[in-house]
């Protein structure tokens, strides 16, 4: 017998409905009848009886309804004292974000903070922007609560979980007055000869990039490698050269005209995009409905 059983029970036998107590707990009809069995087996009697107008009580269910009203009383003043304070504590999530992932998720994540500051009086969502390595690393260390990150190479360590929840590819970026910039998809041999704008070797996009340049032998003209992805658009901007990049990073300074984006003759250049934490039901339980909210 538990609590939730004879909520769901004082529900039925007020309304003389089992869908309509399913609907009040914003449960399902089937769910409620599991409740309501499972109380019956352990009360060893039948507390209710089903009739084409909903349901009517047995005396043994009478006698009860008044001691699972008071409990479920008991059990919705429990709950709104922990709503309550839950929301007088002050509640602070560090969230990573991958370089390549800030201009596409930013907005997203700022709005569903918002919709915690109505729950946590003093909520404050810091946003922390790097490599993925990095904040995986930062992620094991607990330096932060979760992180999005583009996909690596490996699999995130064993301490975490990690879900797949979008995706992202790797293009060109092109200055508006290239010669190919006219096209929307071109062969890398198209550019030979031309200088090639990378971030880091802690970059994700970069070390993809790599292999295939290894992997069909292209040797630019000549790589320079930049501190981040902002740094490759500016850069390119700059004309100094053809970026590497992912398309939703320069979404824009492509829908303004500042830069072209071109997408590459090639398969194997699509990166997932991972929500990594560690195991929810080791965070706080503040973290831990935090989080979900936020990664949802």
């Amino acid at each position: 017998m538990t609590a939730e059983q004879l909520q769901a029970f004082c529900l039925a036998a007020k309304l003389r409905s089992l869908s309509k107590a399913a609907e009040a707990l914003g449960s399902s009809q089937p769910a409620i009848s599991r409740q309501l069995a499972a109380l019956q087996t352990s009360m060893g009697r039948k507390l209710y009886e089903r009739t084409p107008y909903g349901i009517e009580l047995t005396p043994a269910g009478e006698a009860l309804q008044p001691h699972a009203c008071a409990v479920a009383q008991t059990l919705s003043q429990a709950r709104q004292f922990v709503n309550h304070y839950q929301r007088l504590q002050p509640l602070h999530i560090k969230l990573g974000l991958s370089h390549s992932l800030v201009t596409s998720h930013t907005l997203r994540l700022l709005e569903r903070a918002e919709t915690l500051k109505e729950r946590y009086q003093a909520f404050q969502l810091d946003l922390i922007e790097g490599y993925s390595a990095l904040l995986i690393e930062q992620v094991v260390q607990r330096q932060i609560d979760g992180a999005l990150i583009l996909e690596p190479s490996e699999r995130p360590p064993v301490p975490l979980i990690s879900q797949r929840i979008g995706e992202d590819s790797i293009c060109l970026l092109l200055p508006k007055d290239h010669p190919q910039a006219k096209e929307n998809m071109i062969s890398l041999w198209a550019i030979t000869g031309e200088t090639l704008i990378l971030p880091t070797s802690l970059s994700v996009v970069r070390n993809r990039f790599m292999a295939y340049l290894e992997r069909i032998q292209f040797k630019p003209k000549r790589l320079i490698e930049v501190s981040s992805p902002l740094a490759v658009k500016s850069v390119v901007m700059q004309g100094l050269g053809v970026g590497v990049s992912v398309r939703n990073y320069v979404d824009s300074e492509v829908s303004s005209g500042l830069l072209k984006r071109v997408d590459l003759e090639a398969t194997g250049f699509t990166l997932g995009i991972l929500q990594i934490s560690h195991e929810f039901d080791t965070l706080e339980p503040a973290k831990q409905s935090a989080l979900q909210q936020l990664f949802t």
